[in-house]
């Protein structure tokens, strides 16, 4: 995981995996998640609501590109939802990754 590297991939800083207790530490993006995008802008106008929402999934869909195809060793992810998606202060959206 902290071998990918790719725009819309969230950095890894490192992890802890000590006994039960494990974390997992990933660079600091300003605008939180896209689900708390979502609820707190859902009020801006149409257009640029929709274009904002388009360059978002576009983004997201380059990460999952580079995922399946673009890595050295291919990495699928199962958990995609607007909660492992998150924004940095461009709103450029960066997937999280997180290993089972």
């Amino acid at each position: 995981m902290s071998q990918t590297s790719h725009v819309n991939i969230v950095s890894l800083i490192g992890f802890c995996y000590e006994g039960s207790k494990r974390m997992i530490v990933y660079e600091f993006l300003e605008n939180g998640s896209l689900d708390q995008f979502i609820s707190t802008n859902a009020a801006s106008s149409i257009a640029e609501w929709r274009r904002t929402l388009y360059e978002i999934l576009l983004g997201v869909a380059r990460g999952l590109e580079y995922l399946h195809y673009g890595c050295k060793t291919r990495i699928v992810h199962f958990d995609i939802k607007p909660q492992n998606v998150l924004l940095d202060c461009n709103l450029c959206p960066k997937g999280t990754l997180r290993q089972r």
